[in-house]
């Protein structure tokens, strides 16, 4: 089982796209930022820096503390498809901050079913009870800004969450967008928390004492996943610039939402259908249909349990969204690893929606 998941997340890392009905279905549209663009400026210096570079395995224990959940580095990238999943920095100096990286969104996991459940960010850290917490992708389609404070009239883990701001996430399943999360003290004591993807303003809110005191002192950053498979690259911490917000991508840079490239050329192995639809039974994307170079296919869900093997026999494989007990699999992403003819394997991913 720990070798198949390792497998299927290099798999999902390098090869996953899905189509725009699968963005559809689970209500992450792209949309026009709710603030609309905004004239961005060079980083400064770098506070914290993690390209996530070097050998497969967990991410660097000495900057990270993942309390819940496994993020490891997949061909480059640090992935995680945990159900539930927190991984905060160990250093809690970061007061005026700008904290981006590289994300590319696989899709909600088997199991989600909650508004919230996504992706999100964790801004000046005091501890798990208090916390500036935004949203970069929900089920629901939204992006947030929420503060969380120790206790409170209606406590979760200990604190209070407060709805700050809220706007449509641009936020696209398998594109890579640039995300960048600021924390930034105001003169007047208050604190302005912002979100920027791919260099656009897309969520802002100043906390002038909602639910509590500003937190107006230093913290700690991180990442946080509930049902949501999601691979993060070059993540870097700055210091929050006063003119503007960070960088703005080069056009056709990492970051500026362009589909990532599969891993390898298409081949004559791989299923000519990326979004699968079985309920609907209507002869069209009920079945990924493997080419006639395939040998065997192998089919896991995002967690890396094995869900489908079959053997082509010259023929190709058929795998019709169901398990090895005959049952229709539930809605999520999968991928495939398919061996061909001549011993080289190559992998393929969808999204399944029942």
């Amino acid at each position: 089982m720990r070798k198949a998941w390792l497998w299927a997340s290099a798999a999902v890392a390098a090869a996953l796209s899905i189509s725009t009905a699968a963005q559809e279905e689970t209500g992450l549209r792209s949309t026009s930022a709710a603030i609309g663009a905004t004239a961005l400026s060079a980083p400064s210096s770098s506070l914290l820096c993690d390209a996530f570079d070097g050998p497969d395995g967990p991410v660097d224990g000495a900057v990270w503390d993942v309390t819940s959940g496994e993020w490891r580095k997949v061909s480059g990238r640090a992935y995680t498809a945990s159900p539930v999943f927190r991984a905060n920095t160990r250093r809690t100096e970061f007061r005026d901050v700008d904290v981006s990286f590289d994300l590319t969104h696989h899709g909600l996991t088997s199991g989600s079913g909650e508004n919230w459940h996504g992706i999100h960010m964790f801004l000046r850290r005091y501890s798990e009870y208090t916390t500036y917490y935004v949203s970069i992708a929900r089920r629901d389609g939204k992006a947030m800004i929420k503060k969380k404070v120790q206790g409170g009239p209606s406590p979760s883990n200990g604190g209070t969450y407060y709805d700050l701001a809220s706007a449509p996430s641009p936020v696209r399943i398998g594109q890579r967008h640039r995300i960048t999360g600021r924390a930034k003290n105001n003169a007047d004591g208050s604190v302005t928390v912002s979100l920027f993807v791919d260099g656009s303003l897309v969520v802002e809110a100043v906390d002038r004492g909602t639910g509590g005191a500003p937190l107006t002192g230093a913290g700690g950053t991180g990442v946080r996943g509930d049902f949501a498979g999601f691979s993060v690259d070059d993540l870097n911490v700055t210091s929050a610039d006063a003119s503007g917000g960070p960088a703005a991508p080069a056009p056709g840079a990492p970051g500026t939402g362009a589909p990532i490239p599969a891993a390898g050329a298409v081949t004559e192995a791989k299923a000519p259908q990326r979004f699968l639809s079985p309920a609907l039974a209507d002869g069209i994307n009920d079945a990924a249909r493997f080419g006639t170079d395939a040998e065997d296919v192998t089919v896991f869900d995002a967690s890396g349990r094995q869900v489908f093997h079959a053997a082509g026999g010259g023929a190709g494989v058929v795998w019709d969204c169901r398990d090895s007990s005959g049952r229709l699999v539930d809605s999520g992403v999968y991928i495939a690893k398919i061996r061909k003819k001549d011993s080289s394997v190559v992998a393929q991913s969808f999204a399944v929606v029942k």
